[in-house]
């Protein structure tokens, strides 16, 4: 495995085998772009970590924990169905079915950043994404 690439190799989740976070960002960079670099229990981020939680993985956390978040920038992963390797990279515009959306609602948007956190010795991964303009939405000009 190469250095700053970290594997979960028993992982599935819904339709992806085998992700691998890969091109780990250097911590520097992220306090740079102002990013949290470690969970807090009361800020904005942890809020919406805690919601990624509940909605992705159907997991309540209340305490963060004291790991820090981990940044990379490709996330890649086997699909179910087809059998290839998916890759995806920050500034990726992409389609991602959360997998307790109602009614299988599709979200559209670009990814800002791909991280990892750890809670309890389990590695969870996050894409966090800009939203996309619907048509209908889309500023003039």
């Amino acid at each position: 495995m190469d250095e700053g690439e970290e594997e979960q190799s028993d992982c599935r989740i819904n339709n992806h085998l085998n992700p691998r976070m890969t091109n780990m960002i250097s911590i520097d960079y992220i306090k740079r772009k102002r990013q949290p670099t470690k969970p807090r229990d009361d800020d904005d981020f942890a809020n919406l970590l805690r919601e990624g939680y509940q909605k992705d993985y159907d997991t309540p956390v209340l305490h963060l924990g004291n790991q820090p978040f981990v940044f990379y920038t490709k996330l890649t992963y086997v699909d179910r169905e087809t059998e290839k390797r998916i890759v995806l990279t920050n500034g990726t515009n992409v389609c991602m079915r959360r997998p307790n959306a109602p009614n299988n609602q599709l979200q559209y948007g670009k990814i800002l950043f791909l991280f990892t956190h750890e809670d309890n010795g389990n590695v969870k991964i996050f894409v966090v994404l800009q939203p996309a303009l619907h048509h209908h939405e889309q500023r003039e000009g």
